[in-house]
């Protein structure tokens, strides 16, 4: 009996840390998922409609250059991970993604907000063909909420000059890249263990 129980126990050893790293790689593996479907998902409504789903209200949506909120996240309340990026570029300065300036990404792919006539139209006209995003309002892998970048969606102003993205906080809960990232660079600049997708 002792020996069965030492060879358990040494399988047990050998086999924890690799099991460990499979289910890390799998959660890995499902935000980067989850975070294209987002991006995605914005993009089909840009193609439906000519524009994102960035405004809460129809006279916004027509004449707006600036979105109703800065960030849209996921899940069931409206709330930010740590930001711990340099400078704190996601809560600081103007537009930033405070609590006031935080929406849902379902309520805008999800809901026809700005009054689009719905289904296929003739001739292709624009219409709302959502929703977009049916069944994805869960927070990552590691509880966290994913982010969309809504400030960067706006069609003009300074908004439109940075890149827009959706972002996992990744397995340290934290958002490491900066938000504000102009799209002068040639690409969009990732730290830490953030997971992102970009949307323009």
């Amino acid at each position: 009996m002792a020996v069965v129980l030492a060879v358990i126990a040494i399988l047990a050893a050998i086999l924890t840390p690799i099991i460990t790293g499979y289910v890390d790689q799998a959660r890995t593996a499902r935000a980067g998922e989850d975070v294209e479907k987002i991006s995605q998902a914005f993009l089909l409504h840009y193609r439906d409609t000519g524009r994102y789903p960035i405004w809460d209200t129809v006279s916004a949506g027509n004449t707006g250059t600036t979105p109703s909120k800065n960030c849209l996240t996921s899940g069931t309340s409206a709330t930010l991970p740590t930001d711990s990026s340099a400078g704190t570029s996601w809560t600081t300065g103007s537009p930033n993604c405070t609590a006031g300036n935080l929406g849902l990404i379902q309520n805008y792919l999800n809901i026809n907000t700005l009054g689009y006539a719905t289904g296929n139209q003739p001739g292709g006209a624009v219409s709302y063909r959502g929703p977009y995003l049916d069944g994805l309002n869960s927070n990552d892998p590691w509880g966290n909420p994913y982010v969309v970048t809504s400030a960067w969606l706006a069609s003009s102003g300074s908004q439109s000059l940075n890149w827009a993205f959706t972002i996992s906080a990744g397995p340290n809960g934290q958002l490491n890249t900066v938000f504000n990232q102009p799209r002068s660079s040639a690409t969009l600049a990732v730290t830490g263990d953030d997971i992102v997708a970009l949307i323009h």
